[in-house]
């Protein structure tokens, strides 16, 4: 009986032992998930004030075309940042498509084919396009591509012809090379760079021009003659409205540096512009030398008393040669000025300002 007894209260105890165990896995567990929890919720809340790649809480990107300071940026004009960049994989694909064409002699099948595809890429990016017809020195009817961009800051503050720029280039080539750095370079840049200044709003209008017979092979040599059909169409006002010209003209040869400037027959501010950018940006350049300082289309805007400054190749061994063909084009180099000619667009002293 005695035993029976002492039995049973040795399984309660047992029992008592297991419950208790039951109970302290039980809490123990509870405070394990809360703490886990805890830990969930706080770096969850870590994560979302970290930076994140691709998102507006990433970190500030360099954007390109976007103004360093200087010792003169006081003077310059502001303008709003756009998050476009200039993408040299798009302007080389542009270098591409024009040698793909063959050579673009003025007032060829290939060169009309050229200006229907510059036309109908600045017409894709939004802008008004219209182009202008003209004999070329050959006796052939040839067209300049010409896309405005419109400042709605630049018509509130006149009554009469608003401040603009020009950008450009020539995009016919001689007859035996396809011409893919003189210059399918400097009309891809032309068309990068007005695909990013689309949405930029700038103090004075910009127009983004593509000229026909910059090449003449006639026995005068009459060079020039698409800028100088331009430049000969506007009128005085026009002229004085002008805050300056900017050439492109042979700048994807990534063995030689750039050149920069101008003739030298008047204003030298854009010349002094660009060379501070390219200082600042750390490119390899020569001032005042190179085949398209001496010989290319800003010479009309700068006959006519316009600033103007060209921007080229240093040195180039396959002018006007076949060998002058899409390999010698390297995307950086399109990079390098694209970014320096977009960024130089934002600072131009507009007039008045």
């Amino acid at each position: 009986m005695e035993q029976g007894v002492r039995s049973r209260r040795d399984r309660k105890k047992a029992q008592h032992r297991r419950t208790d165990r039951q109970s302290f896995y039980i809490s123990t567990a509870l405070v394990l998930a809360l703490a886990v929890c805890a830990a969930l919720v706080f770096l969850g809340s870590t994560y979302e004030r970290s930076p994140r790649v691709g998102t507006n809480k990433s970190l500030p990107a360099v954007q390109i075309g976007v103004a360093i300071p200087s010792r003169s940026s006081a003077t310059r004009t502001p303008a709003s940042i756009v998050a476009l960049k200039f993408n040299s994989s798009r302007a080389l694909a542009h270098v591409k498509k024009l040698t793909s064409f063959g050579p673009r002699v003025s007032g060829s099948i290939a060169e009309g084919t050229a200006a229907d595809y510059i036309e109908l890429t600045l017409t894709e990016f939004g802008y008004p396009v219209r182009r202008q017809a003209f004999r070329a020195p050959n006796g052939r009817i040839v067209t300049n591509v010409i896309a405005h961009k419109s400042s709605v800051q630049a018509r509130s503050s006149t009554t009469g012809t608003p401040p603009w720029v020009a950008l450009g280039g020539h995009y016919d080539t001689v007859s035996k090379t396809v011409g893919a750095n003189d210059n399918a370079s400097g009309t891809a840049v032309v068309l990068e760079t007005a695909r990013i200044m689309r949405e930029t709003a700038l103090p004075y209008d910009v127009r983004f021009i593509l000229f026909s017979s910059e090449e003449s092979e006639n026995p005068s040599r009459d060079s020039y003659a698409g800028s100088l059909e331009y430049v000969g169409d506007l009128g005085k006002a026009e002229r004085e409205a002008s805050l300056g010209y900017i050439n492109v003209d042979m700048v994807g040869w990534p063995e030689a540096g750039y050149s920069i400037g101008n003739r030298r027959l008047g204003d030298r501010s854009l010349v002094e512009l660009g060379v501070e950018m390219a200082t600042e940006r750390q490119l390899e350049f020569v001032v005042d030398r190179g085949y398209s300082i001496r010989l290319s289309d800003h010479q009309s805007f700068e006959k006519a008393g316009m600033p103007v400054v060209s921007f080229g190749a240093a040195a180039y061994p396959h002018h006007h040669a076949p060998q002058d063909s899409l390999d010698k084009v390297d995307a950086g180099q399109l990079a390098g000025i694209g970014s320096l000619i977009s960024s130089m667009l934002k600072q131009i002293p507009a007039a008045d300002s």
